[in-house]
């Protein structure tokens, strides 16, 4: 199952847009999940967070979306960072070198 435009959260806290995805971020899920970043760093935050609490399954299109996002959050001066990746979403990022964008806070 693939996420859509409708199970991306996007909740604020002070300055920092959270966009906050559930389910499969696949090659259908792609889309949606960038339009909701774009939407997210339109309002100009402080901070770009992607919750990945609920993200079950993270492909290349998808990790291609996090790298966008987190290139146009940088040349904005927007800090940027992924929270709460599961073990498996964790792995992925590992393995692609992303790791390095995890908050563990």
């Amino acid at each position: 199952m693939s996420t859509t435009g409708e199970e991306i959260d996007v909740p604020r806290r002070e300055d920092v847009a959270i966009v906050a995805p559930r389910g499969e971020l696949d090659l259908a899920a792609a889309p949606a999940f960038h339009e909701t970043i774009s939407l997210a760093l339109a309002t100009n935050p402080t901070a770009l967070e992607i919750d990945l609490t609920e993200v079950t399954f993270l492909d290349s299109s998808s990790l291609s979306v996090i790298v966008r996002a987190w290139r146009q959050s940088t040349e904005r001066g927007i800090a940027f960072r992924l929270t709460n990746p599961v073990r498996n979403v964790r792995r992925v990022l590992e393995i692609t070198d992303l790791d390095r964008l995890i908050d563990d806070r």
